[in-house]
């Protein structure tokens, strides 16, 4: 059973026992987010930045764009290698070091 998407969005999350209807949902939203993120990042990971990763602060808004097209709006989370720190993270496959950041991708937009 698929739960409507102004359900789901609007439903008390905050209760001890979720509907079936509701876990679904959430589990659904949870892996298109994830499936949308890691397409995003294989368009993009070959791309440059403007400015230069190197440049980027954590918590900076961005622009994340595919092809020339804003595709999404985020905020930088981590930058590998920051300030000279060597600090590097990983996420799922892949290792955030030098020259790469991790975006949270805040609003997906319509195309």
């Amino acid at each position: 059973m698929l739960v409507g998407k102004e359900y789901g969005q609007n439903a008390d999350y905050e209760t001890r026992v979720l509907e079936d209807s509701l876990i679904l949902y959430a589990a659904t939203d949870a892996f298109a987010s994830r499936l949308v993120a890691e397409t995003l990042l294989e368009e993009t990971v070959r791309q440059f930045s403007t400015p230069p990763v190197t440049l980027l602060q954590p918590g900076s808004r961005v622009h994340v764009q595919s092809y020339g097209r804003v595709v999404a709006i985020g905020t930088i989370a981590f930058v590998g290698n920051f300030q000279g720190t060597g600090i590097s993270e990983r996420w799922g496959n892949v290792t955030v070091g030098a020259n790469k950041a991790l975006v949270q991708l805040d609003t997906i937009l319509k195309q």
